[in-house]
């Protein structure tokens, strides 16, 4: 081999170490002997506010890190009780219950915090374990009887992810639109007065004029409600 040859090996060597090295060094901002990551999630009221003071304010979000074998949600099938429980009176505790031992579910929580008013957002962290890589959130619309959104099953990525989340209708309760059958800020139902309806999870028809006592002026909404962001930070 020529000296020009040997050197040009040994330079194309040197390249590949050093890239190498480039990417390990990378790769040790993430590095977790344990096995687990952590997220940050936060989410932003995109309903406009109308007036009256709260508009539709979403709820502390439940949220889970689980595998694929788990679904909080699913359009076009019953909501289970800790959907129901967030989408008709913004109850996590059930969530908590029934995914707390769940050996697919690795972290459930409810988001810390207020509620997110019109324009605001809320920033909150999961940590996770390697093999649940999917994360689901449910959070109210609070001036409905039943309405709320979220993620469901999304895949964890070490990218940042960005998601626009519709509203859904948990198919639980009639939509009346009673000042008596909503908890929300429009309302005050504290007993949960609404009339079961035994449906199933669809994309919800937003507040309907000439129903019950809202005014889709004032709590209506249009397109995506909430701008859903992901980011791992370890």
């Amino acid at each position: 081999m020529s000296k020009s040859s040997a050197a040009g090996a040994t330079l194309h060597r040197a390249a590949v170490l050093t890239a190498t090295a480039s990417l390990l060094l990378a790769g040790l901002a993430f590095a977790d002997p344990g096995g687990t990551r952590t997220y940050r999630v936060t989410i932003e009221n995109l309903t406009a506010n109308n007036g009256g003071g709260a508009a539709q304010v979403l709820s502390p979000a439940l949220v889970l890190a689980h595998t694929n074998r788990v679904h909080l949600f699913e359009v076009g099938m019953p909501a289970n009780q800790a959907v129901v429980d967030v989408a008709e009176d913004a109850i996590g505790a059930t969530g908590l219950a029934m995914f707390g031992s769940d050996p697919e579910v690795a972290s459930v929580m409810v988001a810390p915090g207020a509620p997110i008013a019109p324009g605001a957002s809320a920033s909150f962290e999961i940590t996770t374990r390697r093999n649940a890589t999917k994360l689901s959130l449910v959070s109210m619309l609070v001036n409905t009887n039943d309405g709320f959104t979220g993620l469901d099953a999304i895949q964890l990525s070490s990218n940042f992810q960005e998601f626009y989340a519709e509203a859904y209708d948990a198919g639980s309760e009639v939509n009346d639109q009673l000042a008596g059958s909503i908890p929300g800020p429009c309302c005050g139902d504290t007993g949960r007065n609404g009339t079961d309806e035994h449906g199933v999870i669809t994309h919800h028809p937003g507040i309907q004029s000439g129903v019950g006592d809202l005014d889709p002026a004032q709590w209506g909404w249009s397109g995506a409600v909430a701008r859903i962001t992901v980011e791992r930070v370890k």
